[in-house]
């Protein structure tokens, strides 16, 4: 899962470079991406779509991988805790 460089326009000497959304596995060119984090290599773009929605997933903005907060403004939706419901017992 290396990178990939791909030549547009030889006269020009073009160079696209083409990476992977660490959340989709989707192949684009990097200006479709975002470094949220301090991730690196392979795990260092993702689809800002794609983090904001795993954000909301999980419940935090905060990578599970390198554990800083995501940047850019994400924001997360908390996940309710679970509550236990107490009963009233009468013990005769």
């Amino acid at each position: 899962m290396g990178e990939v460089v791909i030549i547009i326009d030889e006269t020009k000497s073009s160079k696209l470079r083409i990476s992977r959304c660490r959340i989709c596995h989707e192949e684009e060119a990097e200006s479709f991406f975002e470094v949220p984090c301090a991730c690196s290599g392979t795990v260092k773009f993702a689809h800002r779509d794609c983090i904001q929605r795993w954000c909301n997933e999980k419940g935090n903005t905060t990578c599970e991988i390198c554990l800083q907060v995501y940047r850019h403004g994400y924001t997360a939706i908390p996940k309710p805790s679970k509550m236990i419901e107490e009963e009233e017992v009468t013990i005769r």
